[in-house]
Parts: C-alpha cells; structure tokens; sequence
C-alpha cells in the first residue's frame, strides 16, 4: 500500500455519486525515488496505477482489484520536487454486481501527468 506512505490524502471533493477529486501529497523522500531516479526522482508509472487502485477503493469503500486497463497514458514526467501537491480524479460507473469502469486523471492546474481507463472487480 502507498497511502499514508507515498501518498497522503490532502483534501478530497466528492463531484457527485460517482466522481470525487483528491488532493494528494507526494513525499519525496520515499525510498522509491532512491531507485527512480537519484537527484532526479519520477513517480513510477505503476504508483500512480496503485494510486488510482487504493482511492478507487477509499471512494467505494471497499476492495477492487484491476483487471483490465483500456488506456494507460504517461504524458509528462510528475516530479515530487516540482508538484508536491497533485489532484487525482476519479470517475466510475457500476457496470455488474462485482465489476466497476474507472477513468481517472491525474493532474495539476493545466499540466496533466496520468489518465487512466479500466475495470476493476
């Protein structure tokens, strides 16, 4: 798990039923950047996957896991040095009893860093 560790929640906004933002806050001196990258550290790609898993989770309160990724795009490199404080928003739709779709974006102000669609169950 990242939350709490190399995330936390700052804020969170709930849009409507099915949507709610978050404010997150990267910390920096995470063991992970010791790896990705020295003196330049990128948040991994796959964090923000397991972000997007974990709030998804926070916000139906209950435990999903990803089974299936329709689009996955890294637009530009997130660095926690430059964006402490990113946004990740989160929609998602009831589509079986145990399936939900999710389309969420990972952001700050106009810089857009992550968006992400798929199922999970």
């Amino acid at each position: 798990m990242l939350l709490n560790d190399f995330f936390t929640i700052q804020d969170q906004r709930k849009l409507s039923e099915q949507a709610t933002e978050y404010d997150l806050c990267i910390n920096a001196s995470h063991s992970i950047f010791d790896g990705h990258f020295p003196n330049q550290p990128v948040v991994p790609g796959v964090c923000m996957i397991q972000m997007v898993t974990e709030l998804i989770n926070h916000s139906l309160n209950r435990k999903l896991h990803l089974f299936e990724s329709n689009m996955v795009k890294f637009l530009s490199i997130l660095d926690p040095n430059v964006h402490p404080i990113i946004t990740l928003k989160i929609l998602w739709k009831s589509i079986e009893e145990n399936e939900v779709n999710v389309d969420a974006q990972l952001f700050f102000e106009q810089s857009i860093f992550f968006k992400f669609k798929g199922k999970f169950q």
